[in-house]
């Protein structure tokens, strides 16, 4: 596994170098756009680098690699290249991307049988038991989770730090469960992600885009339904809670545009992070950093309760409550000067 780390970094680590000196025009992005906050034109591919690094290394160690890696890769493929479609052109639809989401997570659930079959709660589990409902459940929540890292990746580092940080989580929970699968998996997307992410943070050289902000986002999710189905053990709620940063921006995006009458899916600078940026901290590494610093802690818990439904539902709640209080200061201007950097 060293040595596979080792060649898998160094690949990452070149071929987003050469992205990030070599891409076509088409490749990058301009900064235009309400919620673009870079002002030089960057390769906006990142994801391709990550991607790319991932499919290369499975050649040299097809033999060691379970046929499983491979269907994770060919399952995440519709919505990678809807993402990928997305960078260069810049004009399929959200709902075109919706939908390679929930097809990519319905490949999933039949090819790598991530299904979610149990919440925890003892009124709705009788109901997700019954295979058509997983199977909705199941998509709907592996595609909310790709879209949810699509939304906060909107500083440098942002949306692949919190990736980083999940899957290390599951790198190691994985590892004290034994579960071979999702630890080759969590490790295979983790190094790729730290080699891109090098040219990410903290001078924006390359973005995620699209492509690879779905991906991390699919890989994270699918994973944890993996951990959840293959080892009865795991809460369902530990997933949940490791995600419910990117999760819960999601959803109060689209309560805070739904009451103002807006799209859910038109951008807009009020996300946590733009906020931050904008009102706060006016950097893109002290933002970054803050918003790592929470989603830490939210591992942290998760790991120390991994097996207990209550103490992760109260992770869950904690986090919301907080996230809507800070949320509130920020808007009204009345941050406490704990947040505040000169």
């Amino acid at each position: 596994m060293l040595k596979l780390s080792f060649f898998l970094f160094i690949l990452g680590f070149f071929l987003t170098l050469i992205t990030v000196f070599f891409s076509p025009s088409i490749f990058r992005d301009t900064g235009e756009g309400v919620q673009k906050f870079h002002q030089r034109a960057i390769p906006r591919v990142g994801g391709l680098a990550i991607y790319l690094s991932i499919f290369l290394i499975l050649f040299f160690y097809a033999s060691f690699l379970s046929q499983e890696v491979w269907f994770f890769l060919g399952a995440s493929f519709p919505l990678f290249l809807a993402g990928l479609l997305e960078d260069i052109t810049q004009r399929i639809s959200p709902l075109l991307r919706l939908l390679a989401a929930f097809f990519s997570a319905a490949l999933a659930f039949f090819w790598l049988k991530a299904r979610l079959t149990s919440v925890d709660i003892f009124f709705l589990d009788p109901v997700l038991a019954r295979p058509w409902v997983s199977f909705i459940f199941t998509c709907f929540a592996i595609a909310g989770v790709s879209q949810a890292f699509n939304i906060i990746d909107g500083l440098h580092g942002l949306s692949s730090g919190v990736a980083m940080l999940v899957l290390g989580a599951y790198l190691f929970l994985s590892k004290t469960l034994q579960d071979l699968l999702v630890f080759k998996l969590s490790l295979l997307i983790l190094v790729p992600t730290l080699a891109f992410f090098l040219w990410n943070f903290p001078w924006g050289r390359i973005t995620l885009g699209d492509s690879g902000a779905y991906f991390l986002g699919y890989a994270v999710a699918t994973l944890g339904v993996l951990l959840v189905a293959r080892n009865p053990e795991v809460s369902p709620w530990f997933p949940l809670l490791t995600v419910i940063y990117p999760v819960w921006e999601t959803v109060f995006s689209i309560y805070r545009r739904g009451i103002k009458g807006r799209s859910p899916t038109s951008p807009d600078v009020f996300h946590l992070h733009s906020l931050l940026y904008r009102r706060v901290l006016n950097r893109h590494a002290y933002c970054s950093l803050f918003l790592w610093s929470i989603e830490l802690v939210i591992v942290i818990w998760g790991l120390a309760f991994w097996s207990n439904t209550l103490w992760l539902a109260l992770g869950v709640l904690v986090f919301i409550l907080f996230y809507t209080w800070l949320y509130a200061r920020i808007v009204r201007f009345r941050l406490p000067k704990v947040f505040k950097v000169d």
